[in-house]
């Protein structure tokens, strides 16, 4: 209970202060090996590895550090939790399309492609992803994504290499890039 409390504040204060972003320089690949690091503890107790590749990544680049760590976060706890025992989770960074996308991707059973964008919905849950022994609270994606619409970005879901696994991916866009739709077609 305390975390679907938990979890439905932090969803109303990203609905409530959209304007209150905190921007600041931030290094993409650093971000990625600190945030495998706060969540170590629990994949090593499902024997679950991190893969972690800062790709083309710049060096910096202005986001608002909290929001984005709080959506990656969401993910690779995602990841964990639908990820057999025993894999890896992929976390990458990189330019895709000028825009900066970060990629958390699990080795589960993946997701239907027409229930991902629903996936991003509060308490939605899929029947052969998720249940109640192995998901939460159904808010983490939603999250994830409203922290970084917030930032002028967006989430989506797509399939793993070889139909393995579910990717989400983060992105923002350049400084001065053009708006883009949710998967920045």
């Amino acid at each position: 209970m305390e975390d679907l409390i938990g979890e439905l504040l932090t969803l109303a204060r990203q609905d409530a202060a959209p304007d209150t972003l905190q921007a600041a320089p931030i290094d993409p690949r650093a971000l990625l090996g600190e945030v495998a690091q706060a969540h170590r503890s629990e994949a090593e107790g499902r024997r679950i590895a991190f893969s972690l590749h800062g790709g083309d990544a710049p060096a910096s680049f202005p986001a608002d550090r909290a929001r984005l760590t709080r959506a990656l976060g969401n993910l690779v706890r995602n990841a964990i939790a639908h990820g057999p025992e025993g894999s890896t989770v992929h976390l990458t960074a990189g330019v895709e399309d000028e825009r900066l996308c970060f990629r958390v991707r699990d080795e589960g059973p993946g997701v239907a492609p027409e229930q991902r964008e629903s996936i991003f919905q509060p308490f939605f849950r899929t029947d052969t992803a998720r249940n109640r022994a192995t998901g939460g609270v159904g808010l983490g994606l939603a999250i994830a994504r409203r922290c970084m619409e917030a930032q002028g970005g967006g989430a989506f879901a797509e399939a793993g290499p070889e139909g393995v696994g579910l990717a989400v991916v983060l992105w923002l866009p350049f400084p001065g890039a053009p708006p883009r739709d949710g998967k920045g077609a």
